[in-house]
């Protein structure tokens, strides 16, 4: 819960109204700042899923090209959609962190 007692003793209403506008602007800037490292890490995340999408298609088309290699070709393809799930469940994340961060 909160602390009690400091604000009491204060002699006047203004210093009380200047220790809760100090707390009110501490508050903001902190907040600011955490949203900021929550913006941060949800570019940061969708940057990833870029990347993972970008692997998974240069995987898909030496699947493609490989002709003789059945093995091969079908190993990438597996390969592709494990980077495909991957890809989703990071998208899912941003989405997620983004809809917290938009609600609150």
């Amino acid at each position: 819960m909160f602390r009690r007692g400091k604000l009491h003793f204060l002699s006047t209403k203004d210093d009380r109204i200047k220790i809760m506008n100090e707390r009110i602007n501490l508050t903001e800037k902190h907040l600011l700042d955490i949203c900021a490292s929550f913006a941060a890490c949800t570019r940061k995340i969708a940057k990833c899923r870029n990347a993972f999408d970008d692997l998974g298609h240069k995987v898909q088309n030496f699947a493609e090209e490989e002709k003789i290699n059945y093995s091969l070709s079908d190993g990438l393809n597996s390969i592709t959609t494990s980077l495909t799930v991957q890809a989703d469940y990071m998208d899912l994340l941003v989405h997620r962190l983004e809809m917290k961060i938009v609600n609150e």
